[in-house]
Order: C-alpha cells, then structure tokens, then sequence
C-alpha cells in the first residue's frame, strides 16, 4: 500500500496553478454548467442529445465502478477502507442503472458511445491495478462530484426542459443531491489514503475527457476555454 499512498508526487507538475483536486472539481463544474446553459439556448441540448447524455453518463458510471472495486483490492490490509470501496462501486452502478432506465422512458435509442469513453475505460482499467491508483480515484471522484456544487442550477434547469419527462430525469434529480455526511466522511477517508498530486492529476484527465465527449454527444467543437486543460494520455 505505501506505494499506492506515496505515488507520482511529481504529477503536481501536470496540473494547474493550486494543484488540489478540489480546484479541478471547481473548474469542472463551472465548465459543465456554462456547456449546458449554451447547448440549451442554442438548440443542442435535445430530445436526442439528452438521451445521449445519459446513455454516456450511465457508461461512465459502470466504467467507474469497476475501477473502484479494483481500487479495493489494494486494501485488503484495512477492511474499512476496502468496504468504502466496494460500497461507492455498489452506489456508481445503482447511478448507471437509473441513467439507463431514463434513456428507456424517454422512448428511444441513444446513438453510439463517444470515443471519447475508450481512452478513459482503458487509463482506469490499468491505473486502477497499478501504482497509478490515486489517479484513477481522482478520474471517480471527478464525476462523482461533476453535478453538485456550482452547477446545481443548471442541472434543475435541464430537468425543465420541456422534453425531459419526469420519469426521464432520475438520474439528474439524484445525482445533484449533496452526499450524506457519513457517506462523504467515508469516501474523503479512502481519498486520504492518496497522493493529493496524483488525485489531482486523474480528476483532470477525466475532466479533459468528459469535456471531449459531452462535445461530441451535442455535436459541438470542445471549447478550447473551458477552464480545464486536459492532460495526454
């Protein structure tokens, strides 16, 4: 474990000024909440490229949890923090199963995947068993914490739209609930078991990737200013 804890304390140095995974979240979220506010006023933000969106969302969700069941391998040692593990990748897949339940309601299909998913399903699937570990928790906590905060108000404003059904808005409604205090006391324990760099690092390679892909699902160039630069792969 202590080369899981101790990893990449140079990773500081691909991450922007202030280097905490926190400001990473911050930008993130800011940069989501502008995304959708435009996509919406400019039409883009539709019946189809909504369902897409939680088509995409619900993959994301999977690829997660199974990168934090592999994170909880490297606890064995510490039973508590491997079960705050496995607990969170239980809830992601919950999340998964109601995003792809409110792609259903709304009656259709979403198109293909964004390709964007490839780069971040393979970066987890090998960070997630390496001393990258703290990375790929980084890249979970990254969505796990995209649509709360700041963009609150946009995602309300997306669960208005007129082609949104209720029963099609699950997945939004609950995603930008605020955690449970015991459950956020747990996960911020499993997080201190890692390089705040290297979190900080995988949080901002997941938020270039989400960035790309959301592009793609509105059909729409990936602002080059959107106030979270990716890192390569």
């Amino acid at each position: 474990m202590q080369a899981v804890v101790g990893e990449r304390r140079d990773a500081s140095s691909t991450v922007r000024a202030g280097g905490h995974w926190q400001d990473v979240v911050l930008l993130a979220q800011q940069a989501l909440a502008g995304t959708l506010a435009h996509a919406a006023a400019n039409g883009r933000l539709n019946r189809q490229t909504y369902q897409h969106w939680l088509a995409t969302e619900s993959a994301i969700c999977r690829i997660n949890a199974l990168a934090l069941d592999a994170l909880a391998d490297w606890h064995v040692s510490l039973p508590q923090l491997r079960a705050v593990a496995h607990a969170w990748a239980t809830a992601t897949r919950d999340d998964a199963l109601i995003a792809a339940a409110d792609v259903r309601a709304i009656d259709g299909m979403a198109a293909a995947l964004p390709s964007q998913l490839a780069p971040w399903q393979a970066f987890l699937e090998s960070a997630s068993r390496s001393s990258r570990a703290g990375e790929a928790l980084g890249a979970v906590v990254l969505h796990a914490k995209l649509m709360r905060g700041p963009i609150r108000d946009a995602i309300a404003a997306v669960t208005e739209l007129p082609f949104v059904p209720i029963r099609g808005s699950r997945y939004l409604l609950q995603r930008d609930q605020p955690e449970p205090t015991a459950e956020q006391r747990e996960r911020d324990a499993l997080l201190d078991a890692y390089s705040g760099a290297a979190l900080a690092a995988g949080a901002q390679r997941a938020a270039g990737w989400y960035r790309d892909a959301l592009a793609a699902v509105l059909g729409q160039a990936a602002e080059a200013t959107s106030g979270v630069g990716e890192v390569s792969a």
